[in-house]
């Protein structure tokens, strides 16, 4: 996955976000501990929100962006990736 306004050699956090259909994201390792945060904030007793935070903390990725402003993606997404790749072809 190409990376955007980060470095080679850069640790990047990657998971879903729920707030763009959960698609991928990049987060500086700042910017993740900030979210983080955020998520764990909403209420233990909403269930959706739980589940919410279980998907997006559970997948969050340390990753390291190679020379081509790469990263690889961890295998949990190949499935995830194929669905929204699918949803965006026209037919």
């Amino acid at each position: 996955m190409k990376v955007e306004g980060h470095e080679c050699g850069e640790t990047v956090v990657v998971t879903v976000d729920p707030s763009e259909g959960y698609r991928p994201r990049v987060f500086s390792l700042s910017e993740w501990a900030d979210y983080e945060d955020k998520l764990l904030q909403y209420p233990s007793t909403d269930r959706a929100a739980r589940a919410v935070q279980r998907l997006v903390i559970g997948l969050a990725t340390d990753c390291i962006i190679d020379k081509n402003n790469c990263i690889d993606l961890p295998d949990e997404f190949d499935e995830l990736l194929g669905q929204w790749r699918e949803q965006e072809t026209p037919p």
